[in-house]
């Protein structure tokens, strides 16, 4: 049965999980942005 209690939880739970996948996403573009500058600074270094 679903109870007050339940429903809380999964809420919860739902939310933490969504937080994970928006810090996940977060790092990956981060990670992009840092590899791109990388990329940019080397060619400009080997110029």
């Amino acid at each position: 049965m679903l109870t007050e209690s339940n429903i809380e939880a999964v809420k919860r739970r739902c939310q933490f999980e969504l937080g994970i996948d928006v810090l996940e996403v977060t790092i990956a573009i981060i990670s992009l942005f840092i590899k791109e500058l990388l990329v940019i600074d080397l060619l400009y270094l080997g110029c």
